[in-house]
């Protein structure tokens, strides 16, 4: 038998012997949906002002347990963050990035 075909034979007995893990569990418990207010797609205005400055976008990812931030000014560059529950310290925690370097 040729080599290149024992071995496509042995990785497919490989393949197919090896079970799927479960998915993960997701962050669907209270503290996870603290932020839930926030999700959708939002025009952003000054307070108490008519001038709309930016839109910003706010996103659930990966099973629940990050909310992102993506904020698109209308003037000036964007940026976004990354929000999550850290059940050890019953806070969340929030890393922005934005399109100049440098702490906002």
């Amino acid at each position: 038998m040729p080599l290149s075909i024992l071995a496509t034979m042995l990785l497919q007995a490989v393949s197919v012997s090896q079970p799927t893990p479960p998915p993960p569990p997701g962050c669907n418990s209270a503290e996870f949906a603290a932020f839930d207010f926030w999700l959708g797609e939002w025009d952003v205005y000054p307070s108490g002002r008519e001038n709309l400055v930016a839109h910003s976008r706010i996103e659930k990812l990966y099973l629940g347990c990050a909310v992102r931030e993506n904020w698109m000014p209308l003037n000036g560059p964007g940026g976004g963050s990354l929000n999550g529950y850290d059940p050890q310290t019953g806070l969340w925690r929030q890393f922005w990035i934005g399109a100049a370097p440098g702490p906002v």
